[in-house]
């Protein structure tokens, strides 16, 4: 009998070439896990709930996971979380053929289905250029689960029991993922309702001239009066700008302007990583083309360059400007010119000046909305304002909080969360403390050192503060989360403090901390013996230990840690399990106010 032809159900089967082995069940099993392990941790990264180690911001992962094939059409479901849902039911439908001895037909070619889906992504994958190595594992996983199952004999007799096992995970999974994000979602617009509360209030205060964008849309005098940053490469700035086109064609009761704040080292002095290099020439070609043509021709140039996500050829702009009935040449000539960098680098500072940190980020009279990367965020806001029927006014007379206020409110606004164990804790400062601060960060990276002489200075002047250090290296060899190597020796950096640590106790862990942070020169094992012998440690010893495996595993701990509390950038700093986003403003000092709030009953 033909493997691929379903069975007649009056004919005996012979068990023995049914058989599933256990050595293909066992790798068929492997598979299965594998998929369903990647694809947990990308529906993780999507629900905000998980950190995907190797998987940073910049990365082929945030671009594949940012990108169109990411999310099922219509329903705006994403990719993994259907991953999740199918490779579970596919390894309850493997146990449950493996108890009768054999694979459903239908199973199989449902399996067959899904191996032409992994190859379609892995093509597009490619063609985008950009590497998310769990979406990788997943799609490999699924190829070698296919191999297996080819390999494995037709039993139909269990088909609808199969069918049964796998349809109930799929159904679970799918209503535990829709729980999941009713929690994300009931989270996000607590933060949402509380930001729209004080666009209410402020609706009737008096407010200096000053905030206002160069071009308006909609009603002038609107009573609902919106302003939003944006940037052209930023995929959540395009779905912002998508439900702002729903509100200006549905009302007559708000105004938009828009603001550039380029993630793009060519107009942004502010930022270190060239996040999005096309964002300074979108934002630029978009004022040039309002210059030139006007209100509508910056609104059509605006719409263009978000479909286009910020990046053009020349050709394409060419034949864009046909339609816009610009020259060509002009267009460059602004573009590239002064005039159009001024106009942009304005927008940035003015952003600066209010605290921002990314984008889009939505002001609805003058006050910042929280939760805009949850959709429909600005649309119900606004519903709800709309009700109290505020008075019509100028977006001039509007004013956000100023940087300094913006980064309080921040940590403020932030979740409480609780701080992983650490096996072998180092810490200063009080026993029974009022405010703990713990820090990640890396020996040898710039802000962790600024930030760290702050908080051991506010830990030394205070009676109520404990102050934790835990590592978070930028090094790949030490640490999976790491998107690139930026300090090569920061590893050893790190185990060098904790190899002290186990010999010397806290004095040791502390005085070769203080030692790795004013460091001004490139780390070496040289140095390091220098430093142990005038901290009265051996210096073979601190290198032997540093080796050992138990080193490693507290190095790592910190890191799993940090990775459990979905956390970016370094240094990360926590003060009563609330994450510090921002701390570094000219003029104030960030770190003691937080602490001092925190302190007050």
């Amino acid at each position: 009998m033909n493997e691929e032809t379903k069975p007649n159900s009056h004919e005996p089967i012979a068990q023995e070439s049914l058989g599933i082995s256990n050595i293909k069940f066992t790798l068929g099993a492997i598979f299965l896990l594998i998929a369903i392990a990647a694809s947990f941790i990308l529906s993780g990264k999507h629900l905000g709930l998980l950190e995907a180690p190797g998987c940073g911001e910049g990365g082929g992962c945030e671009k594949v996971l940012n990108s169109a094939w990411a999310k099922l059409p219509i329903v705006d479901w994403p990719v993994a979380f259907v991953g999740l849902a199918y490779f579970t039911s596919l390894l309850l439908a493997w146990i449950s053929a493996k108890k009768v001895g054999g694979v459903p037909w239908i199973i199989k070619n449902i399996v067959r289905v899904g191996a032409i889906l992994s190859a379609m992504f892995i093509v597009v994958m490619a063609y985008s250029k950009s590497f998310c190595p769990y979406c990788a594992a997943t799609h490999l996983a699924n190829f070698g689960f296919l191999a297996v199952i080819e390999l494995s004999k037709i039993n139909s007799s269990a088909t609808k029991r199969a069918l049964a096992w796998a349809t109930a995970a799929f159904v679970i999974v799918t209503a535990s993922q829709l729980g999941a994000i009713s929690m994300v979602k009931q989270e996000v617009q607590a933060k949402a309702d509380e930001s729209t509360e004080k666009i209410i209030a402020a609706t009737t205060e008096k407010r200096p001239p000053r905030f206002t964008g160069r071009y308006t849309f909609g009603n002038a005098d609107a009573p609902i009066r919106i302003v939003v940053f944006s940037d052209y490469s930023c995929p959540n700035c395009l779905t912002i700008d998508h439900e702002l086109g729903i509100l200006l064609a549905r009302r007559n009761d708000i105004s938009v302007s828009h603001k550039h704040y380029p993630f793009c080292t060519a107009c942004n002095t502010h930022i270190k990583i060239n996040q999005h290099p096309y964002a300074c020439q979108a934002a630029r070609a978009v004022e040039a083309a309002g210059i030139l043509g006007g209100k509508e021709a910056f609104e059509k140039m605006h719409k263009w360059l978000f479909l286009k996500s910020g990046k053009f050829k020349n050709n394409q702009l060419q034949l864009f400007l046909t339609k816009l009935d610009l020259d060509y040449k002009t267009f460059i000539d602004l573009m590239n010119g002064s005039e159009t960098l001024a106009l942009v680098k304005k927008d940035v500072e003015e952003g600066v000046s209010i605290g921002l940190t990314h984008t889009p980020l939505v002001f609805i009279n003058g006050v910042e909305l929280h939760g805009t990367a949850s959709s429909g965020t600005v649309m119900r806001a606004v519903a709800r304002i709309a009700k109290t029927n505020p008075t019509s006014n100028s977006p001039a007379t509007d004013r956000p909080v100023s940087a300094h206020e913006r980064y309080l409110q921040q940590w403020r606004l932030q979740t409480t969360k609780k701080i992983p164990s650490d096996t072998t804790s180092w810490a200063i400062g009080a026993d029974n403390p009022s405010v703990t601060i713990t820090l990640w960060g890396d020996y040898l990276e710039s802000e962790t050192k600024e930030a760290d002489g702050i908080l051991r200075e506010i830990t030394n002047s205070r009676s109520d503060v404990k102050y934790v250090y835990r590592h978070f290296p930028a090094n790949m060899d030490c640490n999976p989360e790491a998107t690139k190597t930026i300090n090569p020796m920061a590893c050893r950096a790190a185990l060098a403090a904790e190899a002290a640590g186990k010999i010397a106790g806290s004095r040791g862990f502390w005085e070769m901390h203080e030692w790795l942070m004013g460091l001004q020169d490139s780390l070496s094992d040289k140095l390091l013996r220098s430093a142990a012998n005038s901290m009265g440690i051996d210096p073979d010893k601190l290198l032997d230990e540093m080796e050992a495996t138990d080193t490693s595993e507290a190095l790592k701990e910190d890191v799993t840690a940090a990775q459990r509390l979905n956390a970016k950038g370094i240094p990360r700093i926590y003060v009563n399990g609330k994450r510090i986003q921002s701390w570094r403003l000219e003029g104030f000092d960030i770190l003691a106010e937080i602490v001092e709030e925190a302190a007050s009953p």
